[in-house]
């Protein structure tokens, strides 16, 4: 669980300080008070998930597709961030809660391996029941993974914010 106020650290050391700190104390809490920031889920993890999420496990076997094709299939108007502003997040959490009502909004979530090499074992996805993507003809690391799903949601959800500049 992370709270949306953590800020992350730019430098190396300092996020690998609050990475030792979580695992260690299996939570992270604010240098200025009792409020608690990250911390680590209990399995399993269906318990933390809604009902009837999504599940896209991204392995080297998967249908290829694009990050911006995947980010456009998943996305909606509704979905995209909010422009900065004292209310914005509250309007965002309302609109979302409506478009959930309507049946618009499905929730999705990525199953990401953690290495190159070999297939996601995850006993709460399996294979035959949830699509299966690559994104690269390669294996690649979770951090590449991760990078380039990042990267299409940037540009598929914040498309007029990017074209401002």
């Amino acid at each position: 669980m992370v709270d949306p106020r953590l800020r992350v650290p730019r430098h190396m050391r300092l996020f690998e300080k609050m990475m030792v700190q979580l695992f260690f104390k299996m939570k992270v809490r604010s240098s200025t008070g009792y409020l608690t920031l990250m911390r680590e889920i209990k399995n399993p993890i269906t318990d933390h998930v809604p009902a009837n999420i999504q599940f896209i496990r991204v392995e080297k076997d998967g249908e290829m597709v694009s990050p911006f094709t995947i980010a456009e299939q998943l996305g909606h108007e509704a979905q995209r961030a909010p422009r900065a502003g004292p209310a914005a997040a509250g309007d965002q959490l309302v609109q979302m809660k409506r478009d959930k009502a309507v049946g618009q909004f499905q929730p999705f979530a990525f199953v990401v391996g953690g290495m190159s090499k070999g297939d996601v074992e995850a006993d709460y996805a399996p294979k035959d029941k949830v699509r299966n993507i690559k994104l690269a003809d390669r294996g690649m690391s979770a951090a590449a993974v991760l990078s380039m799903l990042l990267h299409g949601f940037e540009e598929a959800w914040l498309k007029e914010d990017n074209e401002e500049v």
